[in-house]
C-alpha cells in the first residue's frame, strides 16, 4: 500500500485533481508494476469507469495521459466530481476529500518460498524518494512494508540491548 499525500500543498485547492499529480499517479502506477514480487497494482490511473448509457454499458479508463495532457481546469473538476461519487473509489483509491491517492499494490504468492519483502520494501522507498517533493507527501504501508520495518526495528533493538545485557550479567 502506498499514499499519495497532497493535504500539505495549500495553493492546490483541487487536491489531486490537477496535471502534475495526475501525472505522477500515473508514473507511479507504472513504477510499482516494475517492482518484483508485485502481482498488481489497483491506482486511479487504471481504474475503469463503468457507466449505462441507453441499452449499453460503457467501460472506459476514469483517465489517461491524453487525458491528463489536454485537461483543462473544468475538466478536471469534472473528473474530480465523477470520481468522488463514485462508491468503488471513495476510500479505496481515493480520500473521502480527494486530495489522498492510494495504491494498492498485490504481492505474487510465495507458494513456500520466502517472500522478498526487503527487496519489495527497499524498490518502495526508492520509488518514494523518486517523487519525493515538499508539497507532497508518501507513505509506505502494509505486510511487506511491516515485515521489514519490525525487522529492522529488531536489528537496531539487538545491537543496543546485548551489549547492555552483556555488561549487565
Amino acid at each position: 500500500l502506498l499514499y499519495v499525500d497532497r493535504r500539505g500543498a495549500p495553493e492546490n485547492k483541487q487536491g489531486i485533481f490537477n496535471k502534475k499529480s495526475l501525472t505522477i499517479i500515473t508514473q507511479l502506477t507504472e513504477d510499482l508494476w516494475n517492482i518484483p514480487g508485485i502481482m498488481r497494482v489497483d491506482s486511479l490511473s487504471n481504474y475503469y469507469y463503468i457507466k449505462p448509457e441507453d441499452d449499453d454499458i460503457i467501460i472506459e479508463p476514469l483517465f489517461d495521459k491524453n487525458f491528463i495532457s489536454l485537461a483543462t481546469a473544468e475538466d478536471l473538476k469534472k473528473l474530480k466530481i465523477k470520481t468522488l461519487a463514485e462508491r468503488e473509489t471513495k476510500n479505496y483509491l481515493l480520500s473521502e476529500d480527494g486530495t489522498t491517492a492510494i495504491f494498492h499494490a498485490q504481492l505474487l504468492p510465495a507458494f513456500g518460498k520466502k517472500v522478498a519483502y526487503d527487496l519489495i520494501t527497499e524498490n518502495a522507498r526508492q520509488l518514494i524518494k523518486k517523487y519525493s517533493n515538499t508539497k507532497t507527501n508518501y507513505y509506505a504501508l502494509g505486510s511487506s512494508t511491516l515485515t521489514h520495518i519490525f525487522k529492522e526495528v529488531s536489528i537496531r533493538d539487538m545491537i543496543v540491548l546485548l551489549p547492555l545485557l552483556y555488561g549487565l550479567f
